[in-house]
């Protein structure tokens, strides 16, 4: 390409270059030779680099050498088995069908091997929790989640986690137009942080909140809102919030502290050759943040998930409900423990009977019903 630059005393050296690419007779060499020669030099680059590889991997095949490359690089067409993408390493170049039952048990064994070199759920779930606010998606989840959390408030009764429905954000919006829609969410989400902060920290804190929460609400009542998760971070950060005991229970309502939790589960399914999907009802996901105990030092934190067979096959179908409970110190400065329990296990009358029992013999030690 014909580039010429110029400087204060005239040409630079670049320009001088440049122009000795130019005919004999004094004209601009035509930049469009210069860009289809270029174009040409790269793919034959690119074919000569290609083959050269097929044959060098052709040759260490047929000499026989050990291949060492990682399971991940050793891979044929991927197979999707239960929805999940899943691939082996192949004999050799030569076309091989591969089965469910081989990718399948490919897919347990490394899952077997990532669970026996991983730490603890509570290890894990430590250090998940220990990361700083903004290296989490709170301000992403809270916002989504916030109709499904239900608070629990200090001095409850005992039991009241089961019978606390009505303490759930509201979140009928039949009816609305989308400004009303929005304007409701971002209401009903002010008024979950605040109940937080309530418990959580001291009154100048929740002052500046409120008074954050306000103009946030204004904003989206005159139609100048913006993206709620970004209006969080900038109420947080306004506020001073990353440093409060709110935003350390804020830390355990997101997306990334069950992740341990959830592959747990899914680990143990796939012993049965099974797997599971999320369900996209109410009871799918709720999340309670218990208060009643606060005066005993304690705080706890609970997911309760249900999920189903990742299966459409009516005899692997089944469902599965299952709680990750999280216990803190009331200053919510210690982790105490973490438990994960299945409350539920519910198999469809055409299941085969004995992966039922392998089913729940393997959820077994997890299991109270």
């Amino acid at each position: 390409i014909h580039l010429i630059f110029k400087n204060q005393s005239g040409r630079m050296e670049a320009g001088r270059l440049a122009d000795s690419a130019s005919n004999a007779d004094g004209t601009s060499f035509p930049m469009w030779v210069a860009v289809i020669a270029g174009s040409i030099s790269v793919i034959a680059f690119a074919y000569y680099y290609t083959n050269n590889k097929n044959d060098n991997k052709d040759g260490k095949e047929k000499g026989g050498e050990e291949d060492d490359r990682p399971t991940s690089a050793k891979t044929s067409t991927p197979v999707i088995a239960s929805r999940i993408i899943i691939s082996g390493p192949t004999a050799s170049r030569s076309t091989v069908v591969p089965t469910f039952e081989r990718d399948m048990g490919i897919f347990k064994e490394e899952m077997r091997k990532v669970r026996e070199s991983s730490k603890g759920l509570h290890e894990e779930l430590l250090r998940i929790w220990a990361l700083p606010p903004n290296k989490l998606p709170i301000n992403v989840d809270l916002p989504r989640l916030a109709r499904r959390i239900c608070v629990i408030p200090v001095g409850a009764p005992a039991g009241s986690l089961l019978d606390s429905t009505a303490h759930f954000v509201p979140h009928d919006l039949d009816g609305l137009t989308e400004e009303e829609r929005e304007f409701r969410r971002v209401s009903a989400l002010c008024s979950f942080v605040l109940s937080i902060g309530e418990v959580t920290d001291d009154a100048p804190f929740v002052a500046r909140l409120k008074a954050a929460f306000d103009d946030l609400i204004e904003e989206h009542r005159r139609g100048k809102g913006g993206d709620l998760g970004m209006a969080l971070s900038q109420v947080f950060e306004r506020t001073e919030a990353h440093s409060t005991r709110m935003m350390r229970v804020f830390k355990t309502i997101q997306q990334r502290i069950i992740f341990p939790a959830t592959y747990h589960i899914k680990g143990t399914v796939i012993e049965a050759d099974l797997m599971t999907k999320d369900l996209h009802t109410a009871r799918a996901w709720r999340i309670f943040v218990d208060f009643s105990e606060i005066q005993s030092d304690v705080i706890r934190v609970l997911h309760s998930r249900r999920e189903c067979s990742s299966s459409y096959d009516e005899h692997k179908y089944f469902e599965v409900e299952w709680e990750l409970t999280m216990t803190f110190d009331a200053q919510m400065e210690t982790f105490v423990s973490a438990e994960i329990c299945v409350v539920d296990l519910e198999c469809a009358p055409t299941m085969d009977p004995s992966q039922q029992r392998t089913l729940r013999q393997l959820l077994s030690p997890m299991t109270r019903m």
